[in-house]
């Protein structure tokens, strides 16, 4: 806005200064409303900007559906009445919003007694393209063969545009290929809300 006054003073000297003080006036009173918008389309970038982390809402539902493949060891002393095993896996989830299109990594103990298996503890870190971080305590416990069962998890630390997060989420998962390697796909959903 400077220099366009400027520029009009410069022309104006060879006209008349009252053309000049006229040019002026008129080229206020057009600019006048543009602070008003330019502080509305500030306030309305705050608030984007406030209610949303990374791009993110501050809190919303998402989908976790995906397929992991992994594999499960005894730990000795392996055998009857129970045994305590490690398993480890991998994969990509592909559902809708906050973990869509994230890779994770999976690991704990499972706890075998004569008619179930059980992970009181485990954990998976869901990373996502840009390297940020959820990493969540799951449960989970089925009757033995372990084929079709229920997996939870709450997020316990995160990184980047995740941190601060509360969030959690509930899967109903298939299995195959048990005991040493196996594959599974499951589907669920979960809630979330950020700092």
């Amino acid at each position: 806005m400077f220099l366009a006054k400027w520029d009009v003073i410069c022309l104006g000297v060879r006209g008349s200064v009252a053309n000049v003080v006229e040019t002026i006036q008129r080229e206020d009173e057009i600019m006048r409303p543009y602070p008003f918008s330019t502080l509305a389309i500030s306030a309305a970038t705050l608030f984007a900007t406030t209610a949303m982390a990374g791009g993110l809402p501050k809190e919303g539902t998402f989908s976790v559906a995906g397929h992991e493949d992994g594999s499960y060891q005894d730990l000795p002393p392996s055998g009857e009445p129970s045994t305590v095993g490690a398993w480890d896996q991998a994969g990509k989830v592909n559902g809708e919003g906050l973990l869509k299109d994230t890779e994770w990594r999976c690991f704990g103990a499972g706890e075998t007694t004569v008619s179930t298996f059980k992970t009181p503890n485990g954990y998976c870190v869901a990373t996502d393209h840009d390297g940020d971080r959820i990493v969540f305590r799951i449960m989970m416990e089925s009757p033995l063969p372990v084929h079709d069962f229920q997996w939870s998890g709450v997020s316990i630390t995160s990184t980047g545009k995740f941190a601060g997060i509360v969030a959690s989420y509930k899967s109903s998962c298939v299995m195959g290929g048990m005991p040493s390697k196996y594959s599974m796909e499951c589907d669920g959903e979960g809630t979330y809300k950020l700092p």
